[in-house]
């Protein structure tokens, strides 16, 4: 049956009108009456609904959307069955087109918006088979394109009504539902494997989106036929057609295509990553007609990595061992002794006879702890600084509490590492001494509990924000750390300059159970100066070190605005030359020569190069490669670059730049030919003085000479 707008399904989801359906439901518009807000309803009805197998596949598909936590997928928020039996599912309501009616709309895509969109699903799916979620139904009708920000093509990818779930454990109490020969699917979009009913896993839906990057770009899809039978055929036997050489890089993102669409899925991709790291090359090469100012990357989103792309990268990187690292061994020998330690306390505890109990209470209320786990003994000033205020007696309501008097700091060296007393704001909050030296007295908990205390007040205090996060993450406390080090890249934009935000940043990126949450976090909070602060943490990395890593930063990088408006109207935008100079570090460490290209053009720009040279070119130059021949066995990972960056560096005086190393070298010789010249005419003027002077000593002499003839004559 059809709900009617006013009906309430689930007690609380009131339905304001019908937004379209299809054979197995209907999707409603409906409004949250308990928090007002507008949600999209999916209702199973009719024949599906009294069908146990759909029943079933209609929940899985909200149990299996709902495990996913991704910018690019249509984020689920409840499920439940109404009163009358129907299974339904509560999403977030969504304002766009599905990609299909954009390819109608336009005929066919220009290849840079063709490769967002495409980055952009690869991303969210990415995501699914990391969590062994397969959609099974990758087409343009289940890519919406909503509006972001200045764009209008973010993805949401949409409906897995067919999905297949290869770790069944992640949804409870499910179990297979599709038989071997089945086929589920749409037919111009299914892989080879899906159309014989064989076992699929992810690579049938990279096949899927190979046969989307074509459509995008070619405007129909790449197998057409009369009937059913003629498309499962094609899919099967049929090899890819090619790109229309008229395309802009039609050869490598035909290339692309080709690897996705091959029949066998061992011949395609590995994962999802894989993909995106190959479309950012095009990416890079497109943006160098398209300007990345009007390019915007803002629409990005997606996975951080996949985890087959994270084994894969952790064992490349990892050097090979032919016995295990003595430190770690110890180290777990300690952690055993320790949990040991801990479990006899506590036996011993148990054991303890239990102190009497008060038949009277005075207060029922507990107090609460000042430090959640009180594990370090305090001092005076540090107890002091964990109190809050108390009222002084006899004081009248209403009046500011007593602070507690804490002991002026001694001279410590934690005002050069923190900047408190530097600054004006700070340095007026003794609290902030004494949380700093509890830092340097490695007592962390304590610290950070000094300066949760007063974390409201300060804030939007770089130097605070900056101690409070290399706190809690000396601490152990992730969540702490990511909220801290999101504030503190949207409001200083050089943050990363400090070493030791730099390395607490890199360590936050590398934890693979907190990152996904650190790049939600990061774009959550982006603040004025959130992308320019990721850029500085990219282009001062070493990009042929800890590839995963980087292509972590480089995603939630990518999900960030360049341009950001605050309540004023006041724009800050990201500088070109950082955006441009991200683009390096995406390529591969095989991409030397599209390395050097990217950097000629970097060196050139005119405004920038005094920029390009002090934070990109000369730190390149200083590079260690030691480790690049240690990992790769390689002579050189960037080989071209070295001759060429000799050049450049040698070309520059200071920070002045030249116009080129070749500009330098003729300058140096003229310089060199106009001393010479200038020397000769010295060494001349210099000799032409010395005859000079030897006529006028000659004279002279003459001259003398001449009365004493005359005196002689006269005789």
């Amino acid at each position: 049956m059809n709900y009617q707008p006013g009906d309430i399904l689930g007690g609380k989801y009131k339905i304001l009108g019908m937004l379209g359906g299809g054979a197995m439901g209907k999707l409603y518009k409906a409004e949250n009456i308990t928090i007002q807000k507008h949600v999209a309803i999916k209702v199973m009805q009719g024949d599906f609904a009294q069908n146990e197998e759909y029943q079933q596949r209609f929940m899985r598909e909200a149990q299996a959307a709902a495990s996913l936590e991704h910018f690019n997928i249509c984020t689920i928020m409840d499920y439940d069955m109404t009163e009358k039996g129907d299974a339904y599912i509560v999403m977030e309501l969504l304002s766009g087109e599905p990609l299909s009616d954009r390819i109608k709309r336009l005929g066919t895509l220009d290849p840079m918006s063709a490769c967002l969109i495409m980055r952009q699903l690869l991303s969210a799916l990415g995501c699914a088979h990391a969590k062994g979620i397969v959609h099974r139904d990758i087409k343009p009708d289940n890519v919406f394109l909503v509006h972001h920000e200045d764009r209008d093509d973010f993805v949401k990818l949409i409906d897995f009504g067919v999905a297949h779930i290869e770790q069944p454990q992640i949804v409870e109490g499910s179990k297979p539902l599709t038989q071997s020969g089945q086929i589920y699917g749409t037919p111009q979009y299914l892989s080879p494997e899906q159309a014989e009913g064989s076992p699929v896993d992810y690579r049938a839906d990279l096949y899927a989106t190979g046969i989307i990057l074509y459509e995008m770009l070619v405007g129909t899809p790449p197998f057409e036929g009369k009937s059913f039978l003629d498309l499962l055929v094609k899919q099967v036997r049929e090899p890819a057609p090619h790109l229309p050489s008229n395309i802009v890089q039609s050869d490598l993102l035909d290339a692309i295509i080709q690897k996705l669409l091959a029949k066998n899925p061992d011949d395609r991709f590995s994962s999802a990553q894989d993909v995106i790291s190959h479309l950012d090359e095009v990416i890079v090469l497109l943006s160098a007609k398209t300007p990345l100012a009007s390019a915007s990357f803002a629409a990005l989103s997606g996975s951080l990595a996949a985890n087959l792309q994270k084994l894969t990268s952790q064992v490349n990187a990892a050097p090979k061992q032919s016995q295990p690292n003595k430190v770690i061994v110890a180290l777990i020998i300690v952690c055993v002794l320790i949990l040991a330690g801990f479990l006899v306390m506590q036996l011993v505890k148990k054991a303890a006879p239990e102190e009497p109990i008060a038949e009277e209470v005075t207060d029922p209320a507990p107090a609460e702890p000042v430090v959640e786990e009180p594990v370090e003994e305090l001092s005076e000033a540090e107890a002091l600084a964990l109190q809050d205020p108390e009222p002084q007696e006899g004081a009248e309501t209403g009046a500011e509490p007593a602070k507690p008097e804490i002991p002026p700091p001694e001279p410590y060296i934690i005002d050069e590492a923190f900047g408190i007393g530097s600054d004006a704001v700070l340095s007026e909050n003794t609290k902030l001494y004494v949380a700093s030296e509890a830092y340097f007295n490695k007592k962390y908990a304590t610290a950070l509990a000094i300066l949760g205390k007063v974390k409201d007040d300060y804030w939007n205090h770089p130097n605070f924000v900056r101690l409070y996060l290399i706190s809690a993450s000396a601490a152990q406390k992730p969540k702490e750390s990511a909220e801290a080090l999101a504030h503190l890249l949207a409001i200083e934009p050089m943050a990363i300059f400090n070493p030791a935000v730099k390395e607490v940043a890199e360590k936050l990126f590398d934890d693979d159970d907190n990152v996904e949450s650190l790049g939600n976090e990061i774009v959550n909070q982006q603040g004025a100066h959130s992308k320019t602060a990721m850029a500085w943490l990219i282009i001062r990395s070493d990009y042929d070190r800890n590839e995963s890593r980087l292509n972590r930063m480089i995603d939630v990088y990518d999900r960030l605005n360049n341009v950001h408006t605050d309540e004023n109207g006041q724009k800050t935008e990201t500088p070109a030359w950082m955006m441009r100079s991200v683009n390096v570090w995406r390529l591969d460490k095989k991409e030397c020569q599209r390395r050097l290209g990217l950097l000629t053009q970097l060196e050139q720009m005119k405004g920038s190069r005094d920029d390009v040279y002090q934070n990109v070119l000369l730190p390149l130059h200083g590079m260690d490669s030691k480790e690049c021949m240690v990992s790769r066995k390689r002579a050189n990972c960037n080989a071209c670059l070295r001759e060429w960056l000799d050049e450049v560096v040698s070309a520059y005086e200071g920070t002045v730049p030249r116009a080129n190393a070749k500009d330098k070298a003729d300058d140096k010789d003229k310089t060199n030919a106009k001393d010479k010249d200038k020397d000769d005419d010295k060494k001349a003027d210099a000799k032409d003085k010395d005859k000079d002077d030897d006529k006028k000593a000659d004279a002279k002499d003459k001259d003398k000479a001449v009365p004493k003839d005359k005196a002689n004559d006269d005789d």
